[in-house]
């Protein structure tokens, strides 16, 4: 049914992703959803109501990989539970398609920013799941070090940081590119390349 909740979520969502949060009107929003505004506010409060329901729903999901729950018995065996993850977030990639097919790839990371600055408890948490992947890629290349799977003389952190720079970075490109399809395998290939050169 085209008033249920879920179906106003994705609505507006593709339309935040298409203009901005500032630039969407109530207007906007009804008229796309095929509602009135009674329906929509049986079901938000408000604009920034369903734009912190957007930022908990697609946003959250993207950001908390759940890095605690990797292996730490080796650096490889870390960063292929994290792989899993994309394989195993099926939601992921759909929400990631919606996002291609908007035309809004660019403006998905505008909105992650408007977020940043709307809803407070967005920015806390993002912050909070950044800070604890640093600590658990320094922790599993320290382990990575110690147990002398890795030979690199370079300090655990920068390490960490090259593994997390090289996905932020393949990430952005391939949904710049609208290329959602590839970004799984190219995040692969940089990361076993990265793993092969620390090695040696």
């Amino acid at each position: 049914m085209k008033d249920t909740k879920e179906h106003i979520l994705e609505t507006v969502f593709i339309l935040f992703l298409q203009k901005s949060f500032k630039a969407v009107t109530m207007q906007e929003i009804v008229k796309q959803a095929g509602i009135s505004k009674g329906a929509f506010y049986h079901y938000f409060a408000s604009k920034e109501q369903v734009f912190e329901e957007i930022v908990n729903q697609y946003f959250m999901r993207l950001v908390d990989m759940g890095f605690d729950q990797f292996s730490t018995d080796s650096l490889q065996a870390f960063y292929t539970d994290l792989l899993h993850v994309f394989d195993s977030q099926n939601e992921l990639m759909k929400q990631m398609k919606t996002v291609q097919k908007s035309g809004g790839s660019f403006n998905f990371y505008a909105l992650v920013f408007e977020a940043l600055k709307i809803v407070p408890a967005f920015k806390k948490k993002f912050f909070e799941i950044l800070e604890q992947e640093r600590k658990a890629w320094i922790k599993i290349v320290k382990i990575a070090q110690k147990n002398h799977e890795i030979r690199s003389d370079l300090k655990a952190e920068k390490i960490a940081k090259l593994f997390i720079y090289a996905n932020d970075g393949v990430g952005i490109r391939y949904i710049i590119d609208n290329d959602i399809e590839s970004m799984r395998e190219e995040i692969t290939a940089v990361y076993k390349n990265l793993y092969d050169l620390l090695k040696t």
